[in-house]
């Protein structure tokens, strides 16, 4: 699954503890920025990690984020990670659990400041959402509603994602991919 990576981030080697009690946001916000274009974020199985103060930016290409067997990253509310490079592409997300996310878990950041971004090859495979509930607004487990070219969303498990709102768009998207006009391909 990373074969193309020039480098591998252990979260754990960041400091994070991922033991389910631990605010491991600082530590796992400094491993998503060591990352340069080629490298892999590596999050172990088997752990929760607590991550209420997203959301966690990769600004970086050609970088792969997994597991090895499904780790909770429970953001309490807060953001997920978020895709907030300029002209990015060949990202791959697969094989983690977002839980308990706010507006977005995983994509473009729910302020829509990357909404004219340009995003090419951007794989979302293979992962779970579950559990998010917000009371303004809309959640969505998925956000690629940017200049996209090439997407994959493909083999998710989504359920139980909630809006209270009663003002403004209360939407729930399981995934929101594409804008009118653009290309999408692969899934």
């Amino acid at each position: 699954a990373v074969a193309n990576a020039f480098g591998v981030v252990n979260v754990l080697n960041s400091g994070v503890i991922g033991d389910g009690a631990t605010n491991d946001s600082l530590l796992f916000a400094a491993a998503c920025n060591s990352l340069v274009d080629g490298d892999a974020l590596f999050i172990p199985g088997g752990r929760t990690y607590l991550l209420p103060d997203g959301p966690f930016n990769i600004t970086k290409s050609n970088i792969t984020i997994y597991s090895d067997g499904f780790p909770i990253l429970d953001f309490i509310g807060g953001d997920g990670i978020n895709l907030t490079g300029t002209n990015q592409e060949d990202v791959t997300c697969t094989g983690l659990h977002f839980k308990n996310f706010g507006a977005v878990a995983f994509g473009i950041p729910s302020n829509g400041s990357q909404d004219d971004a340009f995003k090419k090859r951007i794989v979302v495979e293979g992962n779970k959402f579950t559990d998010a509930e917000v009371s303004s607004g809309s959640v969505m487990a998925v956000k690629l509603t940017c200049r996209m070219q090439g997407a994959r969303v493909a083999n998710n498990h989504i359920e139980n994602l909630v809006t209270t709102a009663t003002t403004g768009n209360p939407f729930v998207y399981g995934i929101a991919v594409g804008r009118k006009g653009d290309t999408l391909a692969g899934g």
